[in-house]
């Protein structure tokens, strides 16, 4: 199988240790993680048999035993980031058309939000808020786009958003501090490497879609509410709406604090 060593910085004179977990040659690990004392070690099938179906394992292993202790098959193509804390593991798989945030429940990796695009790498999400940012795109080489999945209110369920857009290719996101709004981005704008940033007071086209809502019957839309966080000097909210499956929408209403004041809702 394929080796994978390990390094154990506690020694004296820290040695690699060869052949420390064999795991299945057909498969290669793209992401790691730590989930309740197991090291938990997320990989996909080769490239080269792409027409094989379920081509993604994750394995937990309590990084003692002879050989991992548990593994989980899902069928999708690809696996990207792994994100764990607070008791909650989640990673995110493709399946060559559709991207998915997944969610272990004890026994799998159910499905908890379909995402757009492709999914972001191993460094590319980190947390916010009840949940992560991370950096996709709709192929491996432009992962330029900032998707957030958290709720905006204690309480309310989580959901994804579409945050912000940044030139290049994002290849590393982080978040400085617990209490701040301030995320770096390491990046790659045409061969030009960068580490960029943005704040609370430096983002631009923070967008939130809502998943597809079907009525039983023909209707009319004549009065919608909006909820937001108290909307900020300088700072606009706009409902946009699109029907009947189209990719065109229609703004519906705007909230600004120059026309409203610091409001949290619109209706």
């Amino acid at each position: 199988g394929t080796v994978v060593d390990g390094l154990d910085t506690t020694a004296n004179n820290a040695t690699i240790q060869l052949a420390l977990l064999d795991i299945d040659p057909d498969y290669r690990i793209r992401s790691l993680g730590w989930y309740k004392n197991y090291l938990i070690i997320a990989a996909q099938r080769a490239t080269n048999i792409q027409s094989v179906r379920g081509k993604v394992r994750i394995y937990f292993w309590d990084t003692y035993s002879p050989s991992w202790n548990e593994s989980f098959d899902i069928d999708d193509a690809k696996i990207g980031a792994l994100y764990y804390d607070n008791d909650e593991l989640f990673t995110l798989t493709h399946d060559f058309t559709t991207g998915k945030i997944r969610k272990f429940n004890g026994q799998e990796f159910e499905v908890v939000q379909q995402i757009p695009v492709g999914i972001p790498g191993p460094n590319s999400i980190d947390s916010f808020k009840d949940g992560f940012i991370f950096a996709s795109g709709t192929t491996d080489d432009s992962r330029n786009q900032i998707f957030g999945y958290f709720a905006l209110k204690p309480g309310e369920p989580r959901q994804l958003w579409l945050t912000n857009t940044i030139t290049g290719i994002v290849y590393n996101v982080k978040r400085t501090g617990n209490s701040t709004n301030v995320w770096h981005f390491a990046c790659n704008a045409s061969g030009t490497h960068s580490l960029r940033y943005t704040d609370a007071s430096n983002y631009n086209s923070g967008r939130y879609t809502w998943p597809i809502i079907e009525l039983p019957h023909r209707s009319t839309i004549t009065r919608a509410a909006v909820y937001f966080p108290t909307i900020a000097s300088g700072a606009a909210v706009d409902l946009n709406i699109a029907t009947n499956y189209s990719s065109s929408y229609t703004n519906y209403l705007t909230s600004s604090f120059t026309n409203d004041g610091a409001v949290d809702k619109k209706v």
